[in-house]
């Protein structure tokens, strides 16, 4: 991942994303990924938190195979088609994530 500490569990619970599904890793599951709106994937990005952000969507920056297919792309057709309604199951707070990151 790009991000450090515990960036993605602490921005997410603050949002209150946790309501809306657990954490799920779309490179070791299928759509529709439990209806969640928490996904994350294992593509490396070497620690770029910039290029961990522009890897969502298709482009130069974006997980693709070695003859060029983008690898997102079940990924990225959920995230745009899937209905709004369908979220899935509220889950607790994770409490091992670290909500205070001040130094």
């Amino acid at each position: 991942g790009g991000w450090k500490a515990d960036h993605y569990c602490r921005s997410w619970e603050m949002l209150g994303m946790n309501q809306y599904g657990p954490i799920v890793n779309v490179d070791s599951a299928r759509p529709p990924y439990q209806n969640t709106r928490r996904l994350i994937t294992d593509f490396d990005v070497g620690g770029n938190e910039k290029k961990a952000h522009g890897s969502v969507q298709p482009g130069s920056r974006a997980y693709k195979s070695k003859s060029g297919k983008y690898m997102h792309e079940a990924v990225w057709r959920y995230l745009y088609t899937h209905p709004v309604d369908l979220v899935g199951p509220s889950v607790p707070a994770d409490s091992g994530c670290e909500k205070n990151q001040q130094q």
